[in-house]
């Protein structure tokens, strides 16, 4: 019994240790688990300064990213500008379509992907609605306005 105590308290001292040791950046990474920054892999044609500059995870950022109108004013943009798809609805095709994009450091959307599509028609309405977005108001990292990924699912219900 005193043998598993006496671990115990070995192993809390050991990662008590490591985090000390650690730059407090670290430790906020550490502690939400996710990656810091991403590098964009190909420029925006749009935006090709957001191609220069590191893209952060939503995880490390001081501020989100916020619509304008907050998440009840996205969900009224996605249904007021979101069209089915006549091909979609026709066969009785529904789901949600998982898209990625960067909201860059100005505020506007690009570099527009999806990652987890439902059917073609359905997939290119969803990068439209999505790339049709007013300007957001962007991440603040220490004060500064810094781009962000971001993901978003899209929904198709009958």
């Amino acid at each position: 019994m005193l043998k598993r105590h006496s671990l115990s308290i070995i192993i809390v001292l050991a990662t008590v240790f490591i985090m000390m040791s650690l730059p407090l950046s670290a430790q906020k990474r550490h502690h939400r688990g996710a990656s810091t920054k991403v590098q964009l892999p190909t420029p925006s044609p749009h935006h090709p300064e957001v191609a220069e500059e590191h893209v952060y995870d939503l995880w490390y950022v001081d501020e989100e990213p916020r619509f304008p109108g907050g998440e009840r004013g996205l969900l009224r943009y996605i249904n007021s500008h979101r069209e089915y798809p006549q091909e979609a609805y026709e066969n009785g095709i529904s789901g949600r379509v998982l898209c990625s994009f960067t909201i860059s450091s100005d505020g506007t959307v690009c570099n527009v992907q999806v990652i987890r599509g439902v059917e073609p028609s359905l997939d290119r309405e969803a990068v439209r609605v999505i790339s049709s977005m007013p300007r957001w108001i962007p991440a603040i990292v220490s004060d500064q306005a810094v781009p962000v990924y971001y993901v978003l699912p899209i929904p198709f219900r009958l």
